[in-house]
């Protein structure tokens, strides 16, 4: 006599999905023991502790009290305010000094307050940078995750970003910037993200001249629009130009002040030892190794 087997009509419940909360854990573990360590760097670090510290103080403590710092790289130039960092766009010495005034300018306070704007400003990079690369590989969530992680543990970033400097501003603007152009790749109107990006770089101008780097993220928004349109290279250059224009009328004021009073836009290049004009940083090779070293430094 032939059995009849019966079958439950019931599917055996599916497995859970661990990789979310994998991922999860990761990026917060990640941004934990970022802030931990880079407060941890900027709490035992002396005053003055890091390089340039000085320069910065001075610049910050400047702009304090209403007025820029006089650039002093061994010119022989004198004034009450003399900083080694002068040639820095002004942004970050702002926050800073503002922040510092609304203490009633207390001795002492200035420095944790630059190192707490700098932590803060990385830890936004950060979140900003996940948010990017979570909309620009959504397949690969344990990719980013592991992405994540490498920047927030690297020994450099945290010692940058627990420091007295205006290298985290432009992090942050530069991060702004690049989740500003994955943005525009899944708008249907592209254009006024392309915009935003061009503000990012016009104010990252204002923190600090590396964030010139925008323009990267800023061409590849403007070309992944135009090829998303069915259109060619004129409409590409087009947004691109029009990003460029916006990051122009930002930071212009800048630009314009130092050519006024110091005879070109870029002083730091005009007059800094190392180079003796702007053409020598753009063609020559001695001029862009130096720009290279004093980079990596």
């Amino acid at each position: 006599m032939k059995r009849t087997v019966h079958h439950d009509a019931t599917e055996e419940p599916s497995r859970p999905d661990w990789t979310p909360r994998i991922v999860l854990a990761v990026e917060i573990a990640a941004l934990v023991v970022f802030v931990g360590a880079a407060i941890g760097f900027a709490v035992i670090t002396l005053p003055y502790g890091t390089p340039d510290e000085p320069g910065h103080t001075t610049y910050a403590e400047a702009i304090s009290h209403g007025h820029f710092p006089t650039p002093d790289f061994g010119t022989g130039q004198s004034g009450p305010w003399l900083s080694p960092q002068a040639h820095h766009p002004p942004l970050y010495y702002a926050i800073v000094g503002g922040a510092w005034a609304l203490t009633g300018r207390q001795p002492g306070l200035i420095g944790p307050i630059g190192r707490a704007v700098n932590v803060l400003a990385a830890l936004v990079a950060l979140l900003l940078l996940r948010a990017a690369m979570h909309r620009g590989f959504p397949d690969l969530p344990l990719g980013v995750a592991a992405g994540l992680a490498f920047a927030a543990s690297f020994s450099s970033f945290t010692y940058v970003m627990g420091s007295f400097n205006n290298d985290p501003l432009a992090v942050l603007l530069v991060c702004v910037a690049m989740y500003l152009a994955v943005r525009s790749m899944d708008e249907q109107r592209p254009l006024p993200w392309i915009a935003a990006v061009g503000a990012s770089l016009g104010v990252g101008l204002l923190a600090k001249l590396t964030a010139v780097v925008i323009v990267v993220p800023l061409a590849v928004a403007a070309i992944h629009a135009a090829r998303r349109e069915g259109r060619g290279a004129l409409r590409a250059s087009t947004l691109l130009l029009m990003g460029l224009a916006v990051g122009a009328i930002i930071s212009a004021p800048w630009f314009i002040r130092n050519q006024v009073l110091l005879g070109t836009p870029t002083f730091n290049c005009a007059t800094r030892p190392v180079f003796h004009s702007l053409a020598e940083v753009a063609a020559g090779w001695d001029g862009a190794l130096a720009l290279a070293l004093i980079a990596m430094e």
